[in-house]
């Protein structure tokens, strides 16, 4: 007898390769999905008893944080951030104005003092030398008015020196006040923006994400090794009905069988392939089909004796081989 065909039906085709791709995409989509769930589960609106913080997502997906102080805080902050804004334009003082001014008042109280004290000096001075019997021009009167005046010269500069002292004191003072002014708002700012910091707050798990890729390719991997299993059992089985084929007509009655198991594939159109045990022969598994089952399909293949059902094997195997 000829080799068996197998049928050409779904039940014999291998496994179509799943859509790879297209799980991918799905797995890249459900992982951006909890991407965004983590972001959103991690971003919580908060409410202090000084400030807030607030969340918002644009149009475009991306997150924005807003934090700002709570009540007349608030107030306060924008008032120094007004000032700043208003100092920001406006140049520091230099704090020469008041070094003049300084300056001007130290020297001249000092030489309120060493002018009439001079002019007294002076006049005593010439009398001296008068009734000494010197003259002006004589070498002892000039060398003794020289000395005169290096004394006062000395005097007026070191006055004004002193001068110079105060009005820079002064004028450094003005400057340091005008700086520390200029400042004040940004420490002030500063003191309040550290009032903004929220309490911590226990983030959420981590997202997971179904292994979508994994699990087909795990998924087909079986099915081709159930389909590889399913053919080698096939093409044994196929091997084996040849040989019974042979014999022509065989009593196949489902009365005489115990623990038929009806397979995935059919030996024609309707018909399934079958084991079984012989009630008469437990625990050896024989290979075929049953009577009844073709009888519903092809009458004219099974015969009747004495009660019990026969399958016509050499007509099957033509029916199944086309001839």
């Amino acid at each position: 007898m000829g080799a068996v065909p197998m049928m050409q039906n779904s039940k014999s085709r291998a496994p179509a390769p799943p859509d790879f791709t297209g799980a991918a995409n799905a797995q890249a989509q459900l992982s951006n999905q909890a991407i965004q769930q983590q972001n959103v589960a991690n971003r919580p609106n908060q409410t202090g008893p000084f400030s807030s913080s607030q969340w918002t997502q644009g149009p475009n997906g991306q997150w924005s944080q807003t934090v700002g102080l709570n009540g007349p805080l608030g107030q306060a902050a924008s008032g120094w951030e007004n000032q700043f804004a208003q100092q920001a334009g406006q140049p520091l003082p230099s704090g020469q104005q008041a070094r003049d001014q300084a300056i001007n008042a130290a020297y001249g109280q000092a030489t309120s003092r060493l002018d009439p004290q001079f002019s007294q000096m002076q006049t005593s001075m010439e009398a001296k030398l008068a009734n000494q019997g010197l003259t002006p021009g004589s070498q002892a009167y000039d060398a003794a008015m020289q000395n005169f005046g290096r004394e006062r010269n000395d005097a007026y500069t070191s006055a004004m020196n002193s001068a110079i002292g105060q009005g820079t004191q002064a004028g450094n003072m003005i400057f340091q006040q005008g700086l520390e002014s200029a400042q004040l708002p940004t420490q002030q700012l500063g003191a309040l923006q550290g009032l903004t910091q929220q309490p911590g707050f226990a983030t959420s798990g981590q997202a997971q994400v179904p292994q979508l890729l994994s699990a087909l390719a795990q998924q087909y991997g079986g099915e081709l090794n159930q389909y590889g299993a399913n053919q080698a059992n096939k093409n044994s089985l196929m091997s084996g009905l040849g040989g019974l084929g042979a014999l022509g007509v065989m009593a196949s009655d489902e009365k005489l069988k115990d623990k038929i198991e009806r397979l995935a594939w059919d030996a024609i159109p309707g018909v399934p392939f079958a084991t079984w045990e012989w009630k008469h022969r437990p625990g050896e598994r024989e290979y075929g089909v049953i009577a009844q089952d073709l009888e519903r399909v092809r009458p004219d293949l099974v015969h009747e004796h004495d009660g019990l059902k026969f399958v016509d094997y050499n007509g099957l195997w033509k029916v199944r081989n086309g001839t």
